[in-house]
């Protein structure tokens, strides 16, 4: 009797489903926000206002000054005090730099652009790890409920060859055998429960969300691009295009230091007017007005501009050789994970194949063990190996969806399958409110009512 159930019980569990959902919600909750993002959301602000900081040095300036003197002047014959204001009005305008500004701009400029690389690249890094939170989660969900019914057949197992044991049925080793693997299963368990832990921790510190229990997964993967177009999107990819525009921003600190030598010119225009003295022309005032050409030429430096330059030259190869380096590991990184997700697929195929021929072989060691052909050591051993089969599958397609998603935010799509996510989400609530107010209705009063609901005041004409 106690044969039969723990077979049964063991079919049962092989017959579990998987995750059968997506975790598109979790995206869409990340995307709209996450602090990680935020910062960097912040940073790429920040970055756009010193571009507007550097394209102010090339409009003109305007100034007030005032200033007030009081002077005493003491002699032996007699004592004199002069008061005496000042305003000005100082009007600037830079007509030539010697290519100062421009530099400063487009440094400031490709900075700009690096930060919104990078804002995207890290936006597409949080989706991946949000996603990937997500089906750990799942997995380790599934993992644990796995390893909780194996526990329970161990436990069923241990009783009903105990009952054999005192019929003389089987040996006390059989006994202890079916002992053993019931401790090693329920230490299984709390790792399994402690791994849950763990991931579900992990998604609360990207989602901002506790785990709702439902976590599951879909195995459609999203479009992916083709390994032979991996050449024409290099270029697009957030990751070199950050590194693109910081050779750009390290040749303008170049051009920069370059023209800390050049002569300056400026075009001012001033105004005075003096309110003080000693005698009374100079108490009503006098006005002064100026325009002119400043021209500043540096002669000698120290040596500063020479070492500048020699500086930012190494820091632009220092760039162009960083951005050939990030190109090799991109293109390594891409092409093994390609490769991996192929053996993710070739994993679940096989493993799915295993799990059908463990479920046979343990369905029989099961029947040949209750006519006494097959000892219950095999039977633990065929369990034993269809919880092995299983636990690869539920890895290979965890590994499989991971993949595809890295994939995604190497080249830069995800942020905008998540946008389109959530458009779709956006169209479809609305044409579900659109629904919902196409059933409802005015009363007598002018009042909503809906069906099924006698008075579902929303509106009212009166107000």
């Amino acid at each position: 009797m106690w044969g039969r159930i723990t077979i049964s019980s063991i079919i049962v569990v092989s017959s579990s489903p998987a995750f059968a959902a997506d975790g598109r919600d979790s995206l869409m909750r990340v995307f709209d926000y996450n602090p990680s993002i935020a910062g960097e959301r912040s940073r790429a602000k920040a970055a756009a206002i010193e571009l507007d900081i550097a394209k102010a040095d090339r409009r003109f300036d305007f100034r007030i000054d005032a200033t007030a003197e009081r002077q005493d002047i003491s002699t032996a014959a007699r004592h004199l005090s002069t008061t005496t204001a000042t305003v000005s009005a100082t009007v600037s305008l830079p007509i030539w730099s010697g290519g100062r500004v421009s530099a400063r701009i487009a440094a400031a400029g490709a900075r700009a652009d690096v930060a919104r690389a990078e804002l995207v690249e890290a936006t597409n890094r949080v989706l991946t790890d949000a996603m990937i939170a997500h089906i750990d989660v799942a997995r380790d969900r599934t993992l644990l409920r796995l390893q909780q019914e194996q526990t329970h057949i161990l436990a069923q197992t241990v009783m009903a060859a105990e009952l054999r044991a005192q019929a003389q049925e089987v040996t006390d080793t059989d006994v202890q055998q079916a002992k053993t693997r019931l401790a090693i299963s329920q230490a299984r368990v709390s790792q399994a429960e402690a791994s849950l832990i763990s991931s579900s921790q992990q998604y609360w510190a990207i989602t901002g969300a506790e785990p709702d229990g439902d976590e599951q997964i879909d195995d459609r993967l999203p479009p992916l691009p083709q390994p032979s177009d991996i050449g024409n999107l290099l270029a697009s990819m957030p990751s070199m295009m950050a590194e693109r525009h910081r050779v750009q921003a390290s040749l303008a600190d170049l051009q920069f230091a370059r023209a800390t030598v050049r002569p300056t010119v400026n075009l001012f225009a001033r105004y005075d007017r003096q309110f003080g003295g000693t005698t009374l022309p100079d108490y009503l005032g006098r006005n002064t007005m100026s325009v002119g050409i400043t021209m500043r030429l540096p002669l000698y430096q120290g040596g500063r501009p020479g070492a500048e330059v020699r500086a930012r030259r190494a820091l632009l190869e220092q760039s162009r050789e960083r951005q050939v380096a990030i190109e090799r590991t991109i293109l390594s990184v891409i092409r093994a994970r390609y490769a991996q997700l192929m053996a993710a697929d070739e994993t679940m195929r096989e493993s799915k194949i295993a799990i059908d021929a463990s479920e046979q072989a343990l369905k029989f060691a099961a029947e040949q063990h209750l006519y006494g052909e097959r000892t219950l050591l095999d039977v633990l051993n065929a369990s034993q190996e269809l919880l092995r089969a299983q636990t690869r599958l539920v890895d290979s397609r965890r590994d499989r969806v991971a993949i595809a998603y890295e994939i995604l935010a190497l080249f830069g799509q995800l942020v905008p399958l998540v946008e389109q996510l959530r458009h779709r989400t956006h169209v479809a609530a609305n044409n579900e409110s659109g629904r919902r107010a196409a059933l409802l209705k005015l009363d007598a009063n002018g009042l909503w009512q809906a069906q099924g609901l006698e008075h579902w005041q929303l509106y009212s004409k009166k107000t």
